[in-house]
Order: structure tokens, then sequence, then C-alpha cells
């Protein structure tokens, strides 16, 4: 009688990224191969000078994650939860993050300029020696 092999299923994407073993550039060449990004979960995910530029991450959660010196030019993260994410001296020139959870973010030396904040959480957020030229905070909390 001849036995069926169990294969294990392959990780998804997010598990991997969770599991940092996708990181930075490797992590975003990744998700530019993948067809459907919304809702996505990289908690935690080392994005670190990833070229993150254009992406459409709408309502995904990258809480906790790693983003120093990454670039997210024009990227979409609207209704994102970005608690807690390091953004330290990235670029994230005209990206949406209308409605998005940016509490407790570290946004130190960021270029967010020209980005949409409206509707955003920003408690406890950080934006020490950043740029934000032209961005729009309408009904952003900042408290």
């Amino acid at each position: 009688m001849i036995q069926s092999a169990q294969v294990a299923p392959t990780p998804s994407l997010a598990e991997r990224a969770r599991a940092r073993e996708l990181r930075g550039p490797e992590l975003a060449a990744a998700l530019r191969a993948e067809p459907e990004l919304a809702g996505i979960d990289l908690s935690g995910a080392d994005l670190d000078g990833a070229d993150l530029t254009g992406l459409t991450l709408f309502k995904a959660t990258l809480a906790g994650a790693s983003l120093r010196g990454a670039t997210l030019d024009g990227a979409e993260l609207t209704g994102a939860d970005l608690q807690g994410v390091d953004l330290e001296r990235a670029s994230a020139r005209r990206v949406g993050f209308g409605h998005a959870d940016l509490g407790e973010v570290r946004a130190f030396e960021a270029d967010l300029s020209d980005a949409t904040l409206s509707g955003a959480d920003l408690s406890a957020a950080s934006f020490h020696c950043a740029t934000l030229t032209g961005a729009r905070l309408r009904e952003a909390n900042l408290s």
C-alpha cells in the first residue's frame, strides 16, 4: 500500500514577514509581486530600507513594524494600523495615511511632505525633526 505524503502548507507572505524570514528589500520585492495587499497583516515586520513606492496597503496592519530609512512615496495606507511603527528617516512623501492609526509612531527626521493625514490618529506620535510641509491634517487626532 502506498502512503500519501503529508505536505505542510506553504507559509503566506504575511506569515513569513512576521517570522522575519523575509526582511527589508527582499520583503518589499515579495510585496510588489502580490496581487492583493489590502488588509495584509505585517505586524512587527522588518522593512528597513525597503522601497514601497506607490504600493497600496489599504487597511493593512503594520503595528510595531520597522520602516527605518524606507521609501513609501505615493503609497496608499488609508485606514491602516501603524501603531508604534518606526519611520525614522523614512521618505513618505504624498502618502495617503487618511483615517490610519499612527498612535505612538516614531518619525524622527522622516519626510512626510504633502502626506494626507486627515482623520488619522496621531496620539502620542513623535515627529521630531520631521518634514510635514504641505501635509493635510484635517480632523486628525493630535492629542
